[in-house]
């Protein structure tokens, strides 16, 4: 990388890309320790990639929050400095998730989410729940325990869960069986949740319930009878 575009001599990141590969080779190194939390080039880090979680375009949004994210597991010191860094970047909603990143990016996303209260995430965590592929399965977990647990009532959680998965399956035009491995993982992973949950079923969960089971409707074979099983298990 060119210096006059990413890190100075001094190893000072002048970027987001820059501090964005910076924090991640430390994570990966081990190198991101508390004795090194007050250098010049991780607290420059640390300030470009909240300011991008903050208010930069919709990847770079998404990309920081999963960084800040991963650097908040390392250890409690640590994530003493990140998480108000994510509390403050997730006062403004993030955009869905759609095409973007891999499997291990989307689980320190909603890792990342997860630190904040703010009443937006609810919905959000629902819809990332409904429209995750079909091989997600940490970040789905993480967002059906959001989902669920945050919610004022699980009928009006599975509706939200519902109208996601009806709207994704219209736009993206996947076949049916797609459609049914897909509730198959959904319904698997609100299971734990909703038997866990604090807060109450709400008017017509078992309305809501049955709408959700019936995107999947009309399916034979395998992945119908595994349904069946999901859904005798909530």
């Amino acid at each position: 990388m060119d210096k006059d575009q990413g890190e100075r001599d001094d190893g000072i990141p002048q970027g987001f890309d820059d501090a964005r590969e910076m924090l991640r080779t430390l994570i990966a190194s081990r190198k991101l320790v508390k004795d090194r939390l007050n250098s010049e080039p991780i607290k420059t880090a640390l300030r470009l990639i909240g300011e991008a979680a903050e208010r930069g375009v919709e990847r770079d949004r998404l990309d920081a929050i999963s960084v800040l994210g991963k650097a908040a597991e390392i250890s409690k010191p640590v994530a003493d400095l990140v998480q108000p860094v994510l509390r403050t970047a997730l006062r403004s909603p993030l955009p869905q998730t759609g095409n973007w990143g891999a499997a291990d990016d989307r689980y320190y996303l909603a890792k990342g989410t997860s630190v904040s209260d703010e009443p937006w995430i609810v919905d959000y965590a629902a819809v990332e729940l409904a429209q995750g592929d079909v091989a997600e399965k940490k970040s789905r977990e993480i967002w059906a325990e959001i989902a669920i647990h945050r919610s004022e009532d699980i009928a009006g959680a599975l509706k939200t869960i519902e109208r996601a998965f009806a709207d994704d399956r219209r736009i993206s035009g996947y076949p049916a069986d797609t459609a049914c491995r897909k509730l198959n993982r959904i319904l698997g992973a609100l299971g734990n949740p909703i038997s866990l949950a604090d807060v109450p079923l709400g008017e017509g969960f078992g309305k809501s319930f049955s709408a959700l089971v019936l995107q999947g409707g009309g399916i034979k074979g395998p992945d119908s009878r595994v349904l069946r099983d999901e859904t005798a298990l909530i």
